[in-house]
């Protein structure tokens, strides 16, 4: 692999890490990013205050896969743009886009949908936010509907285009999604849901309080919510919050 020239650019509240080549995508990924920070913290009501954030920049997927590889050793797919980890966010450079992410993610010009990017480094922030205010160890044990779900949520991603063509999509197969296994697309795609039905009950405290207190992967026993009723109430209800979403 060809030796990179790494770069460092200061912000207040974070700092990127970057080759010559992106230099011109810097200003975006930390305008999103610290966007995102503040938004999420006012989301949830949390504290103002959250620690500097390193922003790695990849030019490519093998380069991101080489930042990765003290997270995970698996070579990740053209579906995966990012992982965050503690206090630092690796990114797939924008301008790789075309040749390294999933076509779904590309605009009609075929480069980097700027929606989709922002979207997408908020949806990570959302991550490192509840780690930064969850007791330790909590994240591994929460099921993958509640942190995809609220970072969806938070974001506004479960309205954009690409969550609306896949909710249509299940709604017009009659399909109905359970809480028990709710995990890849299914915990994208409908854990958004849940996680509103739960602020419809409770108020957003409520999900404050399940980042804040909660290590537990029964987060309805959390909330002291009867598992089965309150899944039937949200089954009945399921079609009407689709469709708001859907109608954007």
């Amino acid at each position: 692999m060809t030796q990179l020239r790494w770069n460092i650019s200061y912000f207040k509240g974070a700092r990127a890490i970057y080759v010559d080549s992106d230099s011109g995508v810097v200003d975006g990924a930390h305008k999103h990013a610290t966007a995102g920070v503040h938004k999420g913290l006012r989301f949830f009501g949390l504290p103002p205050e959250f620690p500097l954030i390193n922003i790695f920049i990849a030019p490519r997927r093998a380069e991101y896969d080489r930042m990765v590889s003290h997270l995970t050793k698996i070579p990740t797919s053209n579906g995966r743009l990012g992982q965050p980890q503690g206090h630092d966010l690796y990114l797939i450079s924008p301008n790789a886009w075309p040749a390294d992410v999933h076509p779904d993610y590309l605009g009609r010009d075929g480069k980097c949908d700027k929606k989709v990017y922002r979207q997408f480094i908020e949806h990570e922030i959302v991550h490192m936010i509840e780690e930064q205010f969850s007791p330790k160890g909590a994240m591994e044990i929460r099921p993958q509907w509640w942190s995809d779900g609220i970072a969806v949520y938070a974001t506004g991603q479960y309205r954009d285009r690409l969550n609306r063509k896949l909710m249509k999509e299940d709604l017009e197969a009659g399909k109905s999604p359970m809480i028990a296994g709710m995990k890849g697309r299914d915990a994208y795609v409908w854990g958004w849901s849940l996680v509103r039905f739960i602020e419809k009950r409770l108020g957003r405290g409520a999900l404050r309080s399940v980042i804040q207190n909660s290590c537990t992967d029964d987060i309805l026993g959390f909330l002291k919510l009867s598992r089965s009723r309150f899944e039937a109430e949200w089954h009945r209800t399921l079609p009407a919050l689709a469709r708001e979403a859907i109608r954007g």
